[in-house]
């Protein structure tokens, strides 16, 4: 449909999974070291709540990624791409076997570790936070491990690092503004402190992974370049991303914080959060759209249909967030 292939869309979920997974692994064990250097036992106790929040958005990317790599191994993929900011590199299916076989025991690893976890996470929670930190360590080193090794050399040095930063950098981008948007509901928006603290901390590593994607898009830019609609939406999708992000950094975050001090208050008004969320909205859309066009080679939409597409996913994420917050109301507490 529309040039789209399953695969494709499977590669796509694989990939999100683990970059949100990664991003929660990552940021948890920053959070937490940050919450042991500090000073002050409320300091303290902000890095380690904040860091606990991320499980409940770890373990639905954990689970995401598990299901789609075990539906891509059994049904035997035909078709897939690693790409680089919309400048892709085919692989055969062959390849893509190649890869698959070759991370199984790590896959095995990944399954084992992630499910005793959420075990003990749902019969000894207090036990399991205790020890998250060792958690998040070790799953971020074997989420690093599937993206970053290269499973299937493609024949260069310079192919091989493009695909590796490829794949990591997503933790980065894609996985870091997901947990910022899942942050900022967790939060109830009392984020006074965290903006001062946390989200600087956030925006650096997005800026990063944004780097690391011009890195490896000019790696292979020479023989990889189409001007496709495909390839310039996803280069305004990247102009989207920078202006964003410099808004919400900016401009918003002091808004925030003046509201907060003129009224006293952790709270921020209605407009505040929504400005907040629809933010969130065109940020998260945007790298999902980055990642999925990706892997999707050929599809047949236009760019102005792409563009269509993409304020309608927008709109969808937005209004959804509603469903979410009543899922943090009722399971990660205040």
């Amino acid at each position: 449909m529309f040039g789209i292939e399953i695969f494709e869309v499977l590669i796509f979920f694989r990939q999100l999974g683990l970059s949100v997974a990664g991003a929660a692994a990552f940021w948890g064990c920053v959070f937490l070291f940050l919450g042991r250097k500090s000073q002050s036992a409320r300091s303290s106790a902000l890095w380690q709540g904040v860091s606990q929040k991320l499980i409940l958005i770890f373990f639905p990317a954990f689970f995401l990624f598990g299901l789609v790599w075990a539906v891509i191994a059994i049904s035997q993929c035909v078709f897939c791409t690693n790409a680089h900011e919309g400048i892709s590199i085919a692989e055969t299916s062959r390849l893509l076997s190649d890869t698959t076989y070759k991370q199984y025991g790590l896959y095995i690893t990944y399954m084992i570790l992630g499910i005793s976890g959420f075990a003990v996470f749902l019969i000894r929670r207090t036990f399991f936070y205790n020890h998250i930190g060792w958690f998040f360590g070790v799953f971020f080193l074997i989420i690093s491990a599937f993206l970053l090794y290269p499973w299937t050399s493609l024949g260069s040095f310079r192919h091989d690092l493009s695909v590796s930063l490829h794949g990591w950098h997503s933790i980065f981008t894609l996985g870091s503004v997901v947990m910022v948007d899942f942050l900022f509901i967790a939060l109830r928006f009392n984020l006074r402190p965290y903006l001062v603290k946390i989200f600087p901390l956030i925006t650096g590593g997005v800026w990063l992974g944004l780097g690391l994607d011009f890195v490896n898009a000019g790696l292979i830019f020479n023989g990889e370049f189409f001007p496709t609609p495909r390839v310039l939406f996803m280069q305004t999708l990247i102009g989207i991303v920078i202006v964003n992000g410099v808004l919400l950094s900016g401009p918003i975050a002091r808004a925030i914080i003046s509201f907060q001090e003129r009224m006293n208050s952790e709270y921020i008004s209605p407009s505040l959060k929504k400005v907040v969320g629809i933010s969130g909205a065109i940020s998260i859309t945007a790298w999902a759209g980055v990642t999925a066009l990706d892997g999707f080679r050929s599809p047949t939409l236009t760019y102005w249909q792409l563009v269509l597409l993409y304020i309608l996913f927008a709109a969808v994420i937005f209004l959804s967030r509603g469903i979410i917050e009543k899922f943090l109301e009722r399971y990660a507490g205040d």
